[in-house]
């Protein structure tokens, strides 16, 4: 293989001068965690509302930054983390502070919680636990709390401004991960925080931590009145990040020939590896290439851990090769202080925040003497305008900055804040006006520096959109507003338990018919013991009765090989429903089928149609538009080799349409 060899510097960042005993612990800070504080205490002192942008690197301390002013003032905050693992890792730092009271706050442990004390009323577990002085949640709660009628019987008045008004920190974390609409919803989900503060005349502060700067939400946020200040870790003496030897391969990734590329590597190297010692992280954007990648180095006899959307085993750094996908690059911290180090990364990196996010996972710590590995396989056209820094010095900064203008530049979606958020954003402020006693009309210019729209062209929007759904809804289920109020991908999906292993997953269907063989239909959730222990079975059936996305239970085994040729098509034969008129500006509403192009054993096919005929799912059909789209964007193959997309990435395609057609 060609192959680029680049040593990354070390990274140096600024030192503060403050330094203090803070719940047991001696905090020397450095100056960007300094700087948050006093930002914080300015912002108390004068009750001034303030969002504070964090942009230091991986491995600064933005965590210490974000939960000072609770640590040392004790003043109430909510933590949103984009994955339950961050949440508990977040909970695991911050407990160990003396004193801490910290709740953890996502689905499961409502239940637990709600088992644990003996509660029947979920809205009762959830006024107990938004009451603790620090509350980890996920952007998923947080929706139900703003967008939707979470809190039905009782009063909007009750539900936010009794419940989230009790805080005066919001931290959100790995905020470059969210996408135009959510940060645009995000954007009102303070606004309306804001609101209820100012209502009862406290003030609010919201704390953003992300890798890189967010100019166009910073500009809605100032429009909307709230001060704003930017913090970033200065260049300095303390070392946060030590030196990285870096190797690129070029790979052709959107071929999925990266899977192929780490393999071959890995039989070329491996050994040597485990001769040296050397602990590995392997991050893919495959889960079933790195389940079976994973197989194969088991049956090696090496120690592996896995953690991704097939399996994720417990305290997975601490084996001696950990395999991940994305679940793994979002708040990994591989350290020397609980064993889980690692001494070498390899990766594929799409895209050039793959990369950025991939390889902070390595290299955290002080040490002048240590020298990490890190191997990345990229596309052709980085890999040949990289050649210029062969066998060079080089640091970060500079690197990441000729990444992100090398890297193609991917579909912009900051349309979605004109054409779909709006959408969501109206029943925020549908609710604000009922809480604060004013009609929307009053809100209206708020409205507008948010989202770019009037709030009254949107009413209309979705009036029209309800009078479409209306036609159909007393027949089928209508899986728009769970599109439009959910902070995540909504399509169908079905759980697979795995005849190998006493375990399950949860995939999209043309994945499941695509990845797994000899499936058959789990009817009765009895059946599942057949396949699963005591704990795991229960535990399925939990997320089957929440899960409202999946509409089936299959078993089957995994297949290494993928098994083509299905694809999405419409169906078209209700004789009391004209499909063809359920669209809305090129946003369509309809049945969904899977066909294959083949006879094949039929069983679980029919079973999957069988559930998709009494659901209608908002669809984007790609009708030949090229469009350089995010890594791991999902589309499906569709009648006559078109693209469909399908929930809420086809509101986002929806929202690209618009743009270019010249309706937004």
């Amino acid at each position: 293989m060609n192959c680029i060899e680049i040593m990354l510097k070390e990274r140096r960042i600024k030192k503060g001068s403050r330094e203090e005993l803070i719940k047991g612990r001696n905090i020397k800070f450095y100056q960007h965690q300094e700087d948050t504080l006093k930002a914080i205490e300015e912002a108390v002192k004068n009750k001034e509302q303030l969002v504070i942008f964090n942009t230091s690197p991986t491995g600064a301390g933005k965590t210490l930054s974000a939960y000072s002013a609770y640590l040392k003032y004790g003043y109430k905050t909510i933590g949103v983390y984009s994955t339950n693992e961050l949440i508990k890792d977040q909970y695991r730092a911050l407990s160990g502070f003396d004193d801490s009271k910290v709740e953890l706050v996502f689905s499961d442990k409502i239940d637990e919680f709600m088992l644990e004390n003996d509660i029947d009323n979920r809205l009762k577990a959830i006024e107990i636990l938004f009451s603790r002085d620090v509350v980890l949640t996920n952007p998923d709660i947080l929706y139900c709390l703003t967008f939707t009628d979470f809190y039905k019987g009782i009063t909007e008045n009750y539900s936010l401004a009794h419940l989230l008004g009790r805080y005066m920190i919001w931290v959100f974390d790995e905020f470059h991960l969210y996408d135009e609409k959510q940060k645009a919803e995000i954007t009102s989900i303070i606004y309306e925080s804001y609101k209820l503060r100012e209502k009862i005349s406290k003030p609010v502060i919201f704390i953003i931590l992300t890798a890189t700067p967010q100019e166009k939400m910073l500009d809605s946020i100032r429009n909307i009145g709230i001060k704003v200040v930017n913090v970033h870790a200065e260049d300095g003496d303390e070392i946060i990040q030590e030196k990285v030897k870096l190797k690129l391969y070029p790979s052709n990734l959107w071929l999925w020939k990266g899977n192929e590329d780490i393999e071959e590597y890995l039989e070329k190297n491996i050994d040597n590896y485990m001769k040296e010692n050397k602990s590995i992280l392997i991050i893919m954007d495959s889960v079933f290439q790195a389940n079976i990648l994973s197989e194969k180095l088991k049956s090696k006899g090496l120690d592996i851990a896995e953690v991704h959307g097939i399996k994720k085993d417990n305290e997975p750094l601490k084996s001696k090769i950990t395999i991940g996908t994305a679940a793994i690059e979002v708040g990994v911290d591989p350290n020397d202080a609980d064993g889980t180090y690692k001494d070498v990364l390899i990766a594929e990196a799409r895209s050039s925040a793959q990369f950025i996010q991939r390889i902070g996972r390595i290299a955290r710590g002080k040490r002048l003497d240590r020298i990490s590995e890190a191997i990345m396989f990229i596309p052709q056209y980085v890999f040949d305008r990289l050649k210029k820094y062969d066998g060079n010095e080089v640091n970060r900064k500079e690197l990441f900055e000729q990444l992100e203008k090398i890297y193609y530049q991917l579909e912009d979606f900051e349309e979605a804040s004109r054409v779909v958020a709006p959408l969501t954003i109206y029943n925020a402020f549908s609710k604000v006006s009922r809480i604060l006693g004013c009609s929307l009309k009053e809100l209206e210019d708020d409205f507008y520096k948010i989202t770019y729209k009037n709030i009254f062209k949107v009413k209309k929007e979705l009036d029209e959109i309800n009078n479409l759904i209306d036609k159909f809804k007393h027949k089928y289920e209508d899986t728009f507003s769970q599109v439009l109020f959910s902070f995540r991908d909504f399509v169908p999906t079905c759980y697979i338990v795995d005849k190998k292993r006493n375990d399950y997953v949860n995939v999209d269907i043309i994945t499941a018919l695509s990845r797994f063989t000899d499936l058959e239909v789990i009817k009765e959730e009895e059946e599942i013991n057949k396949y699963l222990d005591k704990e795991k079975a229960n535990g399925l059936r939990k997320k089957i009765r929440k899960d409202r996305s999946s509409i089936a239970v299959l078993v089957g085994k995994q297949s290494e090989k993928k098994q083509g040729g299905f694809y999405f098509a419409l169906y078209e034969e209700d004789d009391d429903l004209d499909f063809d008129e359920l669209t809305y500006n090129g946003l369509k509403f309809a049945v969904l089928e899977v066909r294959y192009k083949s006879d094949i054993n039929k069983n679980a096919l029919n079973h999957i149609n069988d559930k998709l005929e009494n659901i209608i799912y908002p669809v984007v059909i790609q009708d030949g538009i090229q469009m350089n789209l995010p890594p791991l964007f999902k589309t499906f193959d569709f009648q006559d080799n078109k693209k469909i997309f399908i929930g809420r990435n086809a509101l986002l395609m929806w929202s690209i349409l618009q743009k270019r057609r010249g309706i937004y």
